[in-house]
Formats: C-alpha cells, sequence, structure tokens
C-alpha cells in the first residue's frame, strides 16, 4: 500500500525532499489528497497466474509470511515452522531450509526473510536473536550480523543495493541520524551490513 501512496504522491506534484546535516530524510506525503484516489490493479500488474503447489509431507507449510519469485523459482517463508521452502515456477517442491536453533547460522525463529535473487542469496531477520543471517540458496552461511536491531523491535526491512538496510519501526525511533522520518509518526532507519 506504501508503493502506490509514494507514486501517486510524487505523480502530480514534485514532493520536496529533503536531507539534513545528520542524512535524516524526509518525504512529505499530503495524504488527503490521495483520499478521492483511484487506484486500479490494472496499473501495477498485467497478468495474474495460478500456481498450485505441490504438497508433501516435507512441504506442509504452516503459515506463509512472505512469497518471493525469481525467474526460475518461488520461495515461501514459513513463520511457524521457521521455514523456507523453495518451488520450482511450476510449483513443485525442491528443498527448504531449515536452520532452527540458537547457534551461529542459526535461527530461533523467521521474523522476515528477503530473497536477493541478483546476488544468490536469503537474508533471514531473527528477532529472538537479534541477528540477520546470509545464506546461499542452499542454504550455506554467507555471514552473520550479531546485535542487529539495537534492543528495538524491528516490523519490516528490505535490503538496498549498496549493502544496507532500510528497517520499519513504529517504536517512535530515529537512530543517529541514519534514518527516514515520516510525517506519519512511522520510523524508518538505515543499518549497515
Amino acid at each position: 500500500m506504501l508503493l502506490p501512496c509514494l507514486l501517486l504522491a510524487c505523480g502530480e506534484k514534485r514532493a520536496k525532499v529533503s536531507v539534513d546535516e545528520t542524512q535524516t530524510i524526509t518525504i512529505p506525503v499530503d495524504f488527503k489528497e490521495l483520499q478521492d484516489a483511484k487506484i486500479q490493479l490494472s496499473d501495477f500488474i498485467d497478468s495474474v497466474v495460478w500456481i498450485p503447489l505441490e504438497l508433501t509431507p516435507e512441504c506442509v507449510i504452516g503459515k506463509i509470511s512472505h512469497v518471493y519469485f525469481s525467474d526460475s523459482s518461488i520461495l515461501i517463508t514459513d513463520s511457524k515452522a521457521g521455514t523456507l521452502l523453495f518451488f520450482d515456477r511450476n510449483g513443485k517442491y525442491r528443498y527448504k531450509i531449515d536452520h532452527r536453533g540458537r547457534g551461529t547460522g542459526e535461527y530461533a525463529a523467521i521474523r522476515h526473510a528477503l530473497y536477493d535473487s541478483a546476488r544468490h542469496r536469503i537474508w533471514v531477520y531473527d528477532d529472538i536473536l537479534s541477528k540477520v543471517i546470509c545464506y546461499t540458496l542452499d542454504g550455506t552461511l554467507i555471514r552473520e550480523i550479531p546485535n542487529f536491531n539495537e534492543g528495538y523491535v524491528i516490523r519490516d526491512l528490505v535490503d538496498l543495493p549498496d549493502g544496507r538496510f532500510l528497517c520499519y519501526t513504529d517504536d517512535g525511533f530515529v537512530g543517529q541520524g541514519q534514518g527516514i522520518d515520516s510525517s506519519l509518526a512511522a520510523r524508518f532507519r538505515y543499518l549497515y551490513a
């Protein structure tokens, strides 16, 4: 929902984006202007495809929290089971990554997963152990970032092309001038990876 709002907000008028000396970026959005806007789904997609997923005892899904697509794969994050399931583009089950635990390269829970198909890797954010773990697509550990959230509750994150993360928290925190402050009391923050 944020993307259409930002697209509409920037479509008619140029929003004045400002960056201060602490590198806090402010993006004003006038939601009153968007109130009567009509958004058509066809403005964002050109087709819909139904892909039934193969269900076997190895790939039973408890709760889908994220779905990612690449040219050759579908990645499902199962937050209930704490697994990452891979299917081909026809829905046939291929394999899963299950590294639950408390040691290096392991997670207690998957709060969020990011699928970087360009770099062929997966980032898993574990809010219980406060770390982000990077794996190859076959589940091999690349690196781990401990103490990732610095004690704050991160609700969502996005990996950026420059190796940083954009993190969202509704705790009212913008840390050390490294974030984006929206006018709606939601807070964003850049963290280096």
